[in-house]
């Protein structure tokens, strides 16, 4: 998924309100008693987590506005004290984050901020048998984006956002679709291809002409290049060489496997080149991760259980939980690259674009150095990233993008307004969910008879993920904290469980995502 740790609201995260108790039943119990984890879709209900700790039941509940929730139920404080009961209405800017078993609650077009703030518990939905064997294995992506030619998932060529997990994380994310055109007409293909709601801000093209010699990059920080020529790996090496692997943007990946007891151990990546030119030079590297975070972070949310709406609120609302959060996974979260000057390594740039499904390709400019030979050394969470290409590159300038918004778009939803939707970043999102499909159109810029236009996605947003009911009955809140304050013995406990599933998780990935064939 470029799946993983930062996002702004969830709905993927959070359990649902046990269905088969009644509203006005104690509700620290109900979000306790993961006996009743079995009956979750008996009947529809909407849970509301709100910025201040208070938690709403609503047995009835209807849109009366945009911004708007009203219904029958009954309101809690933080001590879980009922405050009111019967009538209730709500602003939606005070809600943190909704929890529903009802899908249909979600897809009402009327309804689109409750989908943007909503969970969903899937007790009912068939999930592919290969799933339930291995649950947190299951198959988990942010929008994926195809070239003309492309549809299948092998072939995706960028995916959006990866790092958004909720609505506080929400951001922006630049990908290469290595894919030029001398057409003034683009269609881009998004896709909803795993059980998730996507809630989508922006989507855009950012298009650089480009000669027949040239390449067009871009560094992490959005900064794009144009550049010239190529200067291959002359060793590759990390407790072995693996220089074969990385000669080349191909399949031929080089990755290690994780520690057996130690998950955050790091792994060293030693690069030797010859540099027969003056010029400024910039590491070019096509990569992608591992299944390995895909792994923690279905294995924090079932840690999380029942609880997990009450802790993403948590994280939107308290700072500091937000940085022991980030902090936890920080050592998972980037490649960083070093690069020998007067015998000493300097640190030159850090990559955190992150997922295991489409290959993103970025160039770190290196210091000016004058030396024949030129050594770089990656630092990167062992068994943790998949590397395809590592390659100098010669940089001719920096230079700035076209941005283009869609003309016109064309997918399964009824609403008319999916093209202002995604246009501008605002405060209107375009929804999507589990096998949705959109068709975007651009109008590329005129080029003279030597250019192509070199082009990459821009998209905003975040996603939430479907909590499967398998993922429940692990609950164990002493251990997610101590997870989130480096406690050795749990990290070292994570790493035996996943050395168990490593081998298989990449089949089991694969094998289970949603169809969007229509």
């Amino acid at each position: 998924m470029k799946s993983n740790f930062s996002g702004i609201f969830i709905l993927s995260l959070c359990f649902l309100f046990a269905c088969n108790s009644k509203i006005n039943h104690d509700l620290r119990k109900i979000e306790t008693d993961t006996s009743k984890v079995e009956n979750i879709q008996k009947s529809s209900f909407l849970k509301l987590h709100f910025h201040n700790g208070d938690v709403a039941g609503m047995e009835k509940w209807k849109m009366t506005s945009k911004d708007t929730i009203s219904g029958k139920g009954t309101l809690y404080n933080p001590n879980r004290k009922i405050k009111q009961k019967g009538k209730l209405q709500f602003s939606l800017n005070d809600i943190a984050i909704i929890e529903t078993n009802d899908l249909s609650a979600l897809q009402d077009n009327d309804n689109a901020r409750i989908a943007a703030l909503g969970i969903l518990l899937i007790g009912n939905l068939i999930v592919d048998y290969i799933c339930l064997t291995n649950p947190k294995a299951c198959f988990g992506s942010c929008p994926t984006f195809y070239t003309p030619g492309k549809d299948k998932l092998l072939e995706s060529n960028a995916e959006g956002f990866s790092k958004s997990i909720a609505p506080f994380f929400e951001e922006g994310d630049i990908d290469a679709l290595k894919f030029n055109t001398k057409e003034r007409h683009f269609q881009l293909t998004m896709k909803n291809e795993a059980l998730e709601t996507h809630v989508i801000n922006e989507v855009k093209l950012y298009s650089i002409p480009r000669r027949a010699s040239e390449m067009i990059y871009h560094n992490p920080d959005g900064t794009f290049y144009k550049c010239q020529n190529t200067i291959p790996c002359k060793q590759a090496f990390s407790k072995n060489e693996f220089t074969n692997k990385i000669l080349a943007q191909d399949d031929k990946e080089y990755f290690s496997k994780s520690d057996s007891n130690d998950l955050l151990k790091s792994e060293e990546i030693f690069l030797n080149f010859d540099t027969p030119t003056s010029g400024n030079l910039g590491l070019v590297i096509n990569f992608r991760q591992t299944l390995m975070s895909t792994f923690l972070f279905y294995n924090t949310l079932s840690m999380m259980g029942d609880e997990v709406a009450s802790q993403f609120a948590k994280l939107e609302s308290k700072k500091f939980y937000q940085k022991r959060f980030d902090k936890a996974f920080d050592p998972l979260r980037y490649i960083k690259v070093y690069q020998q000057i007067k015998n000493r390594w300097k640190l030159i740039g850090k990559i955190s674009e992150q997922g295991p499904i489409a290959k993103n390709l970025q160039m770190i400019p290196l210091f000016p150095d004058s030396g024949k030979q030129t050594q770089l050394k990656l630092v990167m969470a062992q068994g943790n990233w998949r590397l395809d290409y590592l390659g100098l590159t010669e940089i001719i300038s920096e230079v700035k993008p076209t941005i283009l918004t869609p003309i016109n778009i064309h997918g399964n939803s009824k609403n008319e307004n999916n093209l202002e939707l995604i246009s501008k970043d605002d405060q209107d999102y375009l929804i999507t969910f589990s096998g949705d499909q959109y068709l975007l159109d651009f109008e590329l810029p005129i080029l003279t008879e030597d250019e192509t236009n070199e082009l990459f996605v821009y998209s905003k947003g975040y996603y939430l993920e479907w909590i499967r009911k398998e993922w429940l009955f692990e609950k164990d809140i002493k251990q997610l904290n101590r997870m989130m304050l480096m406690h050795k013995k749990t990290w070292r406990n994570l790493a035996h469980e996943f050395k168990e599933v490593e081998a298989d998780m990449e089949n089991t990935f694969w094998n289970s995502k949603v169809s969007t064939d229509n």
